[in-house]
């Protein structure tokens, strides 16, 4: 029923536990949450057309009065967020980082978000609002890299070699991480190849990224 990157988010959720799905695309994580980690779920998206094929999965499954489905904006139409666990997923970063400034957020249990880019500027926008990271995983998805992290509130302060690698990652020796370390190495190399000599602040950051990749990964 789930790719690699539902499945991940899967397993950092609370058995038994409150979700929002934010971006909840056709529901499948949230049909899964509640057949199998006794998970109750109010599953949100933007588009009426995800949520009209979501409507249609809850059918398929007989979860029709089990699951809430709701249009809406990110958390604009969600009243209640106290002791929730808040999945943040199927959107780009910088949308992310608009839904996180709802102050309510303070109220959920956790938050769990999956996205590609920016991950530094993530972390580090986290960090900054009090909250710690104390789960994270990496998918691999139609050879596209997922990081998964999962937040709960509690004052940390991390590097910033640990809000570019991720604090947690780095002592993770799976296959997949490795594989997306070593991504994030071409990534920079490739970049930093195209900006001129002439602009040495520019290539400075790519070069520091290349040094903590080689240093943890050889």
């Amino acid at each position: 029923m789930l790719d690699e990157r539902l499945k991940t988010i899967a397993s950092l959720i609370d058995k038994g536990a409150e979700v929002i799905d934010v971006g909840c695309d056709h529901a499948l994580l949230d049909i899964y949450l509640t057949l199998y980690n006794d998970n109750k779920c109010l599953a949100t998206d933007i588009s009426e057309g995800a949520i009209k094929q979501a409507r249609k999965n809850l059918y398929r499954y007989g979860l029709t009065n089990d699951i809430k489905l709701r249009v809406c904006d990110g958390l604009k139409n969600v009243q209640d967020l106290k002791n929730k666990i808040i999945v943040l997923s199927g959107m780009g970063t910088e949308t992310i980082l608009k839904i996180l400034d709802d102050e309510r957020i303070y109220e959920a249990k956790s938050i769990i978000i999956s996205t590609q880019t920016e991950l530094k500027l993530l972390r580090r926008k986290m960090m900054l609002k009090k909250f710690k990271i104390i789960e994270e995983k990496v998918a691999l998805e139609n050879y596209k890299f997922y990081v998964v992290i999962k937040f709960v509130k509690g004052g940390k302060r991390y590097t910033s070699r640990e809000l570019y690698l991720g604090p947690l990652l780095i002592n993770d020796k799976s296959y997949e991480v490795f594989r997306y370390y070593e991504s994030l190495f071409y990534e920079n190399r490739d970049i930093l190849q195209k900006i001129p000599n002439k602009y040495p602040q520019k290539r400075l950051a790519y070069s520091r990224n290349i040094d903590w990749i080689i240093e943890l990964i050889g």
